[in-house]
């Protein structure tokens, strides 16, 4: 088992364990997820890694303003992350077309301390049309 996967380990352990997410490369992603209860005033960050606590943050995804539906009781954010930026970041040096990153999302409530949300995989798609 290599750290990689012990991070997701722990993360499933702790209940923080997030569905992986696929990014086309060359194409602009949007990832919308909701959390019960309002947290208008809530912020969330996410970044990209090549492995958990090793090099530098490959990409940072830009993050959307809180929004509560009373309806339904959630508060919805978006994440996204342009597809210029997509464009660049990481192929898979095995040829295999897919390349293995590690993505979480820390929340921060108005008023209240950072934690960390979730995490997963995000999973790098390669080209094969130009997009």
């Amino acid at each position: 088992m290599t750290s990689f996967d012990q991070w997701l380990a722990a993360l499933a352990a702790a209940g923080k364990r997030a569905a992986d997410i696929h990014i086309d490369r060359g194409i602009a992603l949007s990832y919308t997820f909701a959390i019960e209860g309002d947290w208008t005033g809530a912020t969330v960050e996410s970044d990209l890694r090549v492995h958990p606590d090793t090099g530098s943050i490959l990409e940072s995804l830009t993050a959307s303003a809180a929004s509560y539906n009373a309806g339904t009781g959630l508060t919805s954010f978006t994440l996204s992350l342009a597809a210029a930026d997509t464009a660049t970041l990481p192929t898979d040096p095995t040829g295999e077309g897919v390349t293995r990153l590690a993505w979480d999302v820390l929340f921060t409530p108005s008023g209240g301390p950072k934690m960390r949300l979730m995490g997963a995989v995000a999973n790098v798609i390669g080209e094969v049309t130009d997009a």
